[in-house]
């Protein structure tokens, strides 16, 4: 296309050359409408097509962009659940609501940390218990203290805190590991930790914030 256009834009300056004033206007008339008639009739280029993206049906919503990337890189639907909402302002912010998460834009950080995880379990939770000492490490027993915020992680939490993201995804602690109906919980800054049946799963803490009734 290009090249007919530098065509039809080289044949009206030679009619400009070889002609009188009814070639000249002949030949520019001519020249602007065949320029015009080509750039009416081509494809535009879809710019969001250049954007990756996902759709999820299961929620009728769409992952895009860095979000989508963070997701994929960071556990996808595992850790984070499906989405639950668009990328929405809140705050002054780009967000997306997850099952588990809402994930954060913050442009002025460095490139590596502009995708964060917002503190819901922190929103939710209220700030950190009173601390506590840091407990032995027994037999069987794996444990880590976290002076930042006073509490201990252990056994399988630690396990799962330590091989799906640390700190980043999931935060501090903000509680001990506490029983209640039969599950085992602890609350961090950006999850909530249950052990049911064998396993350790993540709170639904994306949907109860949305739905206003954390459990």
């Amino acid at each position: 296309m290009v090249h007919l256009m530098l065509y039809f834009l080289q044949y009206s300056a030679l009619e400009v050359t070889q002609g009188g004033p009814m070639h000249i206007a002949k030949g520019r008339w001519l020249g602007l409408l065949l320029v015009t008639a080509l750039l009416l009739t081509a494809t535009p280029v879809d710019v969001s097509a250049t954007v990756p993206s996902r759709y999820f049906p299961e929620t009728g919503h769409t992952v895009r962009g860095g979000f989508l990337q963070f997701f994929d890189a960071s556990g996808g639907i595992a850790i984070f659940g499906y989405p639950i909402t668009e990328e929405i302002l809140a705050n002054g912010l780009m967000v997306q609501y997850f099952q588990r998460a809402r994930f954060e834009w913050h442009p002025q950080n460095p490139g590596p940390y502009q995708i964060q995880l917002g503190l819901l379990g922190q929103e939710i939770h209220g700030p950190p218990d009173p601390a506590v000492p840091p407990l032995p490490a027994g037999h069987g027993t794996s444990v880590r203290y976290f002076p930042e915020t006073g509490h201990n992680v252990t056994n399988a939490f630690l396990q799962f805190w330590n091989t799906h993201g640390a700190l980043q995804i999931f935060g501090y602690p903000l509680t001990e590991a506490f029983p209640s109906g039969g599950v085992t919980y602890q609350w961090f800054q950006r999850a909530r930790f249950e052990f049911r049946n064998g396993r350790v799963e993540l709170g639904l803490i994306g949907s109860e914030w949305l739905a206003g009734s954390p459990a």
